[in-house]
């Protein structure tokens, strides 16, 4: 459940949604985008007025007629009607639309249907991450943030427990633990460790503080003296 939470926000967090929009794009995934220079064609020689917000609403409320909705009207003469979904707990309802200003012709439409499988998935997502489903939702982010607490208030009661005595120092690891891992941890602890540097900036800094601090300290070790045979 943590992880969960945690990927759902990394998708549109600052820096890590930036790195995930550009995989998208990479990958064919990306959010359908209305083209640009999309514009309203009144009709020359006519008395034809724009349409009001009312016909707007009613023309978009038949296409979608069970969710809350968002008008943003045009910006100029020849501007078109932006027309999408209010209500991002509906996510499988989501829509965007553009409509003529004055024949009220959807020029661009993009629904569920259109969303690819990435695009599909952060739809979902999203809203999850912000508890926007409902009770059962905001009771699920709860739990993963007492588990989350649990884990920072037991790590500290298991480095107390384990710290040299007489010493807020941690305990040693030394070349030999290293040496003891199984072969099959660095198949996955090294691409998990250069994926999240990837996506979060703040734990590549952390990360290569911490190495560079471990390598210091290594090469400061002594060796352990040869045992008498």
């Amino acid at each position: 459940m943590t992880v969960t939470v945690l990927v759902t926000g990394l998708t549109w967090a600052q820096h890590s949604g930036d790195n995930f929009r550009a995989a998208q794009q990479a990958l064919g995934q990306g959010t359908p985008k209305a083209p640009k220079g999309l514009r309203s064609q009144p009709v020359a020689g006519s008395n034809r007025t724009a349409l009001s917000w009312q016909a707007v609403h009613d023309q978009v409320r038949a296409q979608a007629p069970d969710i809350a909705l968002q008008l943003t009207p045009p910006s100029g003469a020849d501007g078109v009607w932006r027309a999408e979904n209010f209500d991002r707990s509906q996510p499988t309802k989501r829509f965007v639309s553009m409509v003529d200003a004055y024949s009220g012709q959807t020029l661009f439409y993009s629904g569920w249907d259109q969303l690819p499988a990435l695009s599909k998935a952060t739809a979902v997502g999203i809203p999850f991450h912000r508890g926007e489903f409902g009770g059962w939702n905001q009771v699920l982010l709860i739990l993963a943030a007492l588990a989350a607490v649990f884990s920072v208030v037991s790590g500290l009661m298991m480095w107390w427990l384990r710290r040299p005595r007489g010493s807020l120092a941690a305990p040693q690891v030394g070349r030999q633990t290293l040496r003891q891992l199984p072969p099959r941890t660095w198949w996955w602890l090294l691409p998990l460790a250069g994926a999240l540097s990837l996506a979060l900036p703040v734990f590549r800094w952390s990360l290569a503080l911490f190495i560079g601090i471990e390598v210091v300290r290594l090469c400061l070790e002594k060796p352990a003296p040869a045992s008498a045979a």
